[in-house]
């Protein structure tokens, strides 16, 4: 019988995990996570392809990004691309990701800062990876016909996280009803709206817990301690399944 975690070693396996850019790679293995029914990476890469003057917004450290740079190849040639990043640890990190590529990385946090360092109508096509969105100052930036593509963590996400750890969700706004209704008020045409849910399945407690410490505010005030008694019961459950949900939003000008 495979012996349950002590708390003592969840909370030191907690204290130092620490997420670098947006790499959850020491979960490689222990993690299993059904995608979507899009393919948010091949509409990137497609809006990319036709596209001059890009914006990734909330680029983390680069990674996806770089991944798409890499299988465009020399297709990305004659494109101006700029990143941003609105987590402060993370800006150096995808400012040393991102130079051998030539890519500029401003640090901008849409939920704080009114404008975005662009000019009016100087941008082709706005990518956004769940980062929060300003659709007043993306309109502003967009040329006629840009095009926005976002792929956003619903607000109602991993309902069992918030029922296990008695916790309200941080982010209730975060809908896809709610950016629908934002987008259009700013002008923009939606073109694609569409709703996902689907199953995350960890291999144990220790890899949630390793999950919890990389995504912080999925469940604010997170303390092992605290909620040691609920941990150990989920760790005789072996795999340890949460639901996640996506939406997808697109938009012309």
């Amino acid at each position: 019988m495979q012996q349950s975690p002590t708390l003592q070693a969840l909370a030191v396996l907690h204290a130092s995990t620490q997420m670098e850019g947006w790499d959850f790679s020491v979960l490689r293995g222990r993690i299993h996570e059904s995608e979507p029914t899009w393919d948010f990476r091949a509409d990137c890469l497609a809006a990319m392809r036709s596209g001059k003057r890009i914006v990734d917004l909330g680029t983390g450290g680069g990674e996806r990004l770089i991944e798409l740079l890499s299988t465009l190849g020399p297709q990305a040639e004659g494109n101006e691309i700029i990143a941003t990043e609105g987590w402060a640890p993370n800006v150096p990190v995808a400012r040393a990701n991102l130079a051998p590529w030539g890519i500029r990385v401003d640090e901008y946090d849409p939920e704080s800062d009114p404008r975005s360092p662009f000019t009016d109508a100087s941008v082709d096509c706005v990518m956004s990876s769940h980062e929060a969105i300003d659709f007043a100052d993306t309109a502003r930036i967009l040329t006629e016909n840009g095009v926005l593509l976002t792929q956003q963590v619903d607000g109602f996400n991993a309902p069992e996280l918030h029922d296990w750890f008695e916790v309200d969700f941080a982010y209730p706004n975060v809908t896809l009803d709610s950016y629908v209704s934002h987008c259009e008020a700013a002008g923009l045409t939606v073109t694609c709206a569409q709703e996902w849910a689907g199953p995350t399945t960890f291999a144990d407690v220790e890899a949630l817990v390793t999950y919890l410490a990389l995504v912080p505010w999925e469940v604010p005030d997170f303390d092992v301690y605290t909620h040691g008694e609920r941990l150990l019961e989920l760790s005789q459950r072996g795999e340890v399944t949460i639901t996640q949900k996506r939406f997808r939003l697109y938009a012309h000008k």
